[in-house]
């Protein structure tokens, strides 16, 4: 018996010296689909952004995040773990496409006579959003410039705060043309970009969870309900939705190469204006259709995209990242504290129009107008892309003179 224990035992301790090989097999943490693999890393997205649709319509926590967060969420976790990697070329090209895209497609269906009628309260709102994030940038950078001074330099620290005020109004074009307008250096608009996408996570489902369940625009999604078994769905009336959209982005790209998706905005509107309406015309109808079952599996897939991110914005999150995520702690607090302070208390308006006024200016046109798909809100997805356009349109100016002021 003893004997038996020694060869035991010896047979443990001779197990435990093996192990260099072993070992040396699974030190590299190296991700399950490589970023070169175009074909692995686009199919992990649409796995992702189907899981976070899935999640979103069937149990209780994805449908208090929303679907296209849900996806999001999903990929940032699998990024920040070393499943997927960061910075796949497939994941940005495709996470690129499908918000262009979708900007025109969300529009087709749009009657921009009521268009006009319809998105009065939403710039209203917009507007005491954009006055928050301002605020907001105001009172951070007062507490947090010198701290982010001391890791960046002076001047990237007040470029790298203004032009996330400016991405915090409009979108990353914004951002883009106020940190290039500035000279931003390319580790501090790194940081920033990291930091505002962890601080994001938190800030959308938030918002989800503020605007309620309650349709803004009950009216105009009613409408065409009685059409919807009219307006079916086939391969035509797929490509015919997509041929416009890619058309609409042409043109668009001729007119403005800088700022291609404001202009697509504008021709999709003028478009939606020439063509039919939905009541005259089938096709229009088909169309219409179409356009929103593409529009909307687009933003999941834009989602995913923005979350795979996560694993690069932990690794650059390191001397800058404390205090920029302090500033944006500022940023969005002040923000949100606006938007439902004067908002809600003092203009007594919904908060399911707040939240979409809120979303368009945190994360732009697609952003607000997944909320919108989310939820099943169909009358507040023009008004919201309407109003992020705007937001488009004011933030670069508004963020180089924070800049200016900041100087």
């Amino acid at each position: 018996m003893p004997r038996a224990r020694l060869i035991f035992v010896a047979a443990v301790v001779g197990a435990l010296q093996q192990p260099p090989l072993r070992h040396h097999k699974l030190t590299p943490r190296a991700a399950i689909v490589a970023p070169t693999d175009d074909v692995g890393n686009a199919c992990a997205l649409v796995g992702a952004a189907l899981a976070g649709r899935s999640l979103g319509t069937r149990t209780k926590v994805g449908r208090a995040l929303g679907g296209p967060v849900a996806a999001m969420a999903i990929t940032f976790a699998a990024s920040s773990i070393g499943a997927l990697p960061a910075n796949a070329r497939a994941v940005s090209g495709i996470r690129d496409a499908a918000v262009q895209l979708a900007t025109p497609l969300l529009l087709l269906d749009a009657d921009p006579r009521a268009l006009l009628e319809t998105s009065k309260p939403y710039v209203k709102a917009f507007a005491v959003a954009v006055v928050g994030t301002l605020c907001a940038t105001a009172i951070g950078a007062r507490f947090v410039l010198p701290a982010l001074a001391s890791a960046l330099g002076r001047g990237d620290a007040v470029g790298s705060i203004a032009s996330l005020s400016a991405k915090n109004i409009g979108g990353g074009v914004n951002f883009c043309a106020v940190a290039a307008t500035l000279r931003v250096g390319a580790v501090a608009q790194s940081v920033a970009l990291a930091a505002d996408n962890v601080m994001a996570l938190v800030y959308f489902p938030l918002c989800n969870w503020l605007a309620g369940d309650r349709d803004p625009s009950p009216d105009a999604a009613s409408g065409e309900s009685g059409d919807e078994t009219v307006a079916v769905v086939d391969a035509g009336s797929l490509l015919a939705a997509l041929g416009t959209a890619l058309g609409i982005l042409a043109v668009a790209s001729r007119l403005s190469p800088r700022a291609p998706l404001p202009a697509a905005t504008l021709c999709a509107l003028g478009l939606a204006a020439v063509l039919p309406s939905a009541k005259e015309s089938r096709n229009r109808r088909r169309l219409d259709r179409a356009a929103n079952v593409l529009s909307e599996t687009l933003l999941y897939l834009f989602f995913a995209g923005a979350g795979a991110a996560g694993g690069a914005a932990g690794a650059c999150l390191v001397d800058a990242g404390p205090a920029l995520l302090a500033f944006l702690g500022f940023l969005y607090a002040g923000h949100t504290l606006v938007v439902y302070g004067i908002g809600a208390r003092i203009l007594r308006l919904p908060r399911s129009i707040l939240a979409v006024a809120s979303n368009a200016a945190i994360g732009g046109p697609a952003t607000a107008a997944a909320l919108c798909a989310g939820k099943g809100w169909d009358g507040a997805t023009a008004p919201a892309v309407a109003v992020g356009t705007i937001g488009y349109a004011l933030a670069t100016f508004l963020g180089l003179a924070t800049a200016r002021v900041l100087s």
